[in-house]
């Protein structure tokens, strides 16, 4: 019985439209969950937990789930811990600015620039101040 049609690269599960295709490198191909969950590691304690579709990158929820955690069941979290791919700017940029530390292992793959914004998403102000606006 075929529950998936496919539609420009992307997968439906017509029995669970809320699942999402999973391609990430040494996991299964398929129609999946994901399940993203905060320990403190000071205790070994799960302290939230989050499921998205198997198509949601990890990045989406992680700034969520941390304000989630602050605001909502009032942890003072002072530092975090995450795999090299939480490493961007615009992560390290946000728990700065809510006054969290991040922790990530130095990537080994060379390089570890990773583009939040492109050039289009700028704006050229050419009028009389020649430069461009940040989004």
């Amino acid at each position: 019985m075929e529950t998936s049609i496919g539609e420009e690269n992307n997968q439906y599960n017509m029995t669970d439209p809320d699942a999402g295709m999973l391609r990430h490198p040494g996991k299964p191909l398929g129609i999946h969950y994901l399940r993203h969950q905060s320990v403190d590691a000071a205790h070994g304690i799960v302290v939230d937990v989050a499921v998205t579709a198997g198509n949601v990158n990890d990045l989406e929820p992680y700034l969520e789930r941390v304000e989630y955690m602050c605001n909502h069941i009032g942890l003072n979290i002072q530092d975090t811990g995450a795999d090299t791919s939480y490493g961007t700017s615009l992560i390290y940029h946000e728990m700065k600015r809510m006054g969290i530390r991040l922790h990530t292992p130095k990537s080994t793959d060379g390089e570890t620039y990773k583009a939040e914004l492109k050039r289009e998403h700028f704006r050229y102000d050419d009028e009389e101040n020649d430069y461009f606006v940040c989004p």
